[in-house]
């Protein structure tokens, strides 16, 4: 099995043509195949916008990416975390709450 074998196992939604994989976008895109990469994503949340065509996505970086990851993530692109804080309780706390980040992001006022 070559590495294009175990890239296509890994996310059959990965571009073949990426030569490092992100494990964010593996993990935020493993479940559709509608592929959307992280810098994408961070400007739909940026926007402060709901893309329904990425629904799914959006839902699994706030519930299935781990939360120091997501902060780490949010931190090195800087996007303020209460612009991420807002987004998940406009957007993700309603339909999909996460306990974890919520405790997180208790300090972040919005």
């Amino acid at each position: 099995m070559g590495e294009k074998n175990i890239k296509e196992e890994a996310c059959s939604c990965t571009p073949l043509q990426t030569e490092k994989l992100d494990p964010i976008e593996i993990c935020i895109n493993r479940q559709s195949r509608n592929y959307i990469t992280t810098e994408d994503l961070l400007g739909i949340i940026n926007r402060m916008v709901f893309d329904e065509k990425h629904s799914l996505q959006i839902y699994n970086m706030f519930s299935e990416v781990p939360v120091q990851m997501i902060m780490k993530l949010f931190l090195n692109h800087q996007i303020g975390e209460a612009v991420f804080k807002e987004y998940y309780m406009k957007y993700i706390q309603p339909i999909h709450p996460n306990k974890e980040l919520e405790e997180m992001l208790a300090y972040v006022s919005i």
